[in-house]
Formats: C-alpha cells, sequence, structure tokens
C-alpha cells in the first residue's frame, strides 16, 4: 500500500460532517475517533492477511515502541529481535 493510497483512505476521514467532528472534540479525545476511522478505512481496503492495529506496541531488545496504527501481516509475524 502506497502513501497514494493511504492518503486516499484520510480523506475519507476528513469528509466528516463539522457537527460530528464537533461532537467528538468536545466529548473525547479528537485523535482516538479520528484514528479509529482511519483504521478502519484502511481494514477495508486492505486483503484479508493483513490485519490493522491500534495502539500496538512492538517490545526490541528491552524497549518498546508504540505505533498508533500499525498494518500487521498474519503470515509474517513481526521480527522483535
Amino acid at each position: 500500500m502506497t502513501n497514494k493510497h493511504l492518503s486516499r483512505y484520510v480523506k475519507d476521514v476528513i469528509t466528516l460532517i463539522p457537527e460530528e467532528l464537533g461532537y467528538l472534540a468536545a466529548t473525547s479525545k479528537i485523535e482516538v475517533p479520528i484514528r479509529d476511522r482511519v483504521a478502519w478505512a484502511i481494514q477495508r481496503a486492505i486483503s484479508s492477511n493483513l490485519t490493522v492495529a491500534r495502539e500496538w506496541n512492538l517490545p526490541v531488545r528491552g524497549v518498546t515502541s508504540r505505533f498508533d496504527i500499525a498494518i500487521l501481516d498474519q503470515d509474517r509475524p513481526p521480527n522483535n529481535h
């Protein structure tokens, strides 16, 4: 998946109606519903052997990296050595 493809899915999220976006901003941490909608849009568009994970952690040599959105290949587990 290229950046061009990802930007198309982000644009889908940006098309939230202003009232919905205003409500989300007033009632929650705004990045959470936006992140979740981006993840959902990507999940719908990718192949079935890929999974979109939110707030995914990858421990590498005692240091954990956190990713707001990660695309994981079920056939190839991440190398965390």
